[in-house]
């Protein structure tokens, strides 16, 4: 399917299900007003495209010479933008600057030598679509007494793998950060902030499902500042546990209030005690 129609297909994502553990609210919300594309989204998407899908990046993209600010985006202001608007037949704008960035970036993920073997293995699959279904049960779900409360326990999920081998049984997820990733703990820090260990979890989840085996599943993380260094990563078992044990939260939420729709979806109604911190003296 296209990256469009991925979007469109109504089972969750791990996207929606971080919205979901904020609250059923924030994702109700968001399904009927959708999150427009950031300009930091629409880099990643040019990136992955040039990068994974260059088919993709073809039909998608035109790369065409004007002058550019800094960063290499095109220059809205100049007479030579306003001209090339006109004859994109549908595509969009891609500079010549944003272009030459692309491929020193593209360089240095060749230059690694783990990285260059597990992404541009020839065996590799890329932008590969998963429809799968997760199924809440006392093996898998802590709180028994909360599954009594709903009567599906089945939810389906979709999740894009950036690459797949199913050759070597693996999968890796490809992020672009503007952050540090000079060190393990800013890399943590990344993770935990955009709370990529669900997608370490989730992906794991949607691989055993949909292929009855367990997958590696790999981070490699790439700053978008010269001279774009890379690195690959993997979480640790505890990390992977806990985000599953989120996954499995959500997905609960989620069937819960599919089935209590009138009960009130946003934060705790009770009275909330917040406990002074440990580092204050």
């Amino acid at each position: 399917m296209t990256f469009k129609e991925y979007l469109e297909h109504p089972a969750l994502s791990r996207s929606n299900i971080v919205d979901i553990l904020d609250s059923y609210a924030t994702y109700e919300y968001y399904e009927e007003n959708p999150k427009e594309e950031t300009p930091p989204m629409t880099k990643g998407r040019m990136i992955h495209e040039f990068l994974l899908a260059p088919d993709l990046f073809e039909q998608n993209f035109k790369v065409v010479d004007i002058p550019t600010n800094k960063d290499g985006t095109p220059n809205k202001r100049s007479k030579d933008y306003k001209a090339v608007i006109e004859t994109l037949d549908g595509k969009e704008l891609i500079t010549l600057g944003q272009w030459n960035i692309y491929k020193a970036m593209e360089k240095q993920l060749k230059d690694h030598k783990s990285i260059n073997e597990m992404m541009y293995n020839p065996d590799n699959k890329y932008e590969q679509d998963c429809i799968f279904e997760a199924v809440l049960n006392e093996k898998s779900f802590p709180f028994p007494e909360k599954l009594a409360m709903i009567e599906d326990k089945k939810v389906p999920c979709k999740c894009r793998f950036d690459v797949i081998n199913h050759k070597e049984k693996y999968c890796i997820d490809y992020k672009t950060t503007s952050s540090s990733i000079a060190d393990n703990n800013e890399i943590e820090y990344t993770i935990r902030k955009f709370e990529y260990y669900l997608q370490d979890s989730f992906y794991s989840v949607a691989a055993r499902r949909e292929f009855g085996e367990m997958y590696k599943f790999y981070f490699v993380f790439q700053n978008t500042k010269p001279p774009y260094l890379c690195t690959i990563v993997q979480i640790d078992n505890d990390y992977s546990r806990f985000g599953i044990y989120k996954i499995l939260q959500g997905l609960y939420i989620y069937r819960y209030f599919q089935e209590h729709p009138t009960e009130y979806k946003g934060y705790s109604n009770e009275i909330e005690t917040i406990n002074k911190p440990e580092f204050l003296v």
